[in-house]
């Protein structure tokens, strides 16, 4: 985070050139797509933590309520403890500290992104989009998109809208 913050003041006082430098780097490196990509993990993740309620199984119960070999690792290594946090539906504070630090990532990158558009002479718009409505997406349909800004993002709209619906 703090590199991409340095970036944005060094692009300020750059000039268009370095802009589309760094353009071109962010787009080779795929580091709109890494970040989106743990956003809107973090926000399922935390989504099946609050639905999901501290489930104790046992052999002999059917497969579709027992949890995978990676569901109990991490519920062993992040325990949901009435006694510590006082709520059983909030997520441990390494959960929570994992997706502040994650989101002033996102803060940072759309800041960069804005600053080399602007650089690069480009406005922020994107490509026109069409006044059709839009259609519901799935988890499964939800791709990124190269020539959209992070805000234009389909998978950025899919995170902000499942964790308002949490």
């Amino acid at each position: 985070m703090l590199i991409i913050s340095e970036l944005i003041l060094i692009v300020r006082d750059s000039g268009k050139g370095f802009a589309c430098y760094i353009a071109d780097l962010l787009s080779r490196c795929k580091v709109q797509k890494v970040v989106l990509h743990c956003v809107l993990s973090s926000v399922h993740s935390m989504k099946a933590s609050v639905s999901d309620t501290t489930v104790i199984t046992t052999p002999n119960e059917p497969s579709s309520s027992r949890q995978t070999f990676t569901e109990e690792i991490v519920r062993f290594n992040d325990p949901l403890d009435e006694r510590v946090r006082g709520c059983r539906f909030r997520a441990s504070e390494h959960t929570e500290g994992y997706q502040v630090q994650l989101l002033r990532l996102l803060l940072a990158l759309i800041m960069l992104e804005h600053q080399v558009n602007t650089q690069k002479g480009e406005d922020d718009t994107g490509p026109p989009v069409a006044n059709t409505p839009a259609k519901p997406t799935t988890g499964y349909h939800l791709k990124f998109n190269a020539g959209l800004n992070i805000p234009q993002q389909p998978m950025f709209l899919a995170a902000i809208l499942s964790a308002l619906r949490q």
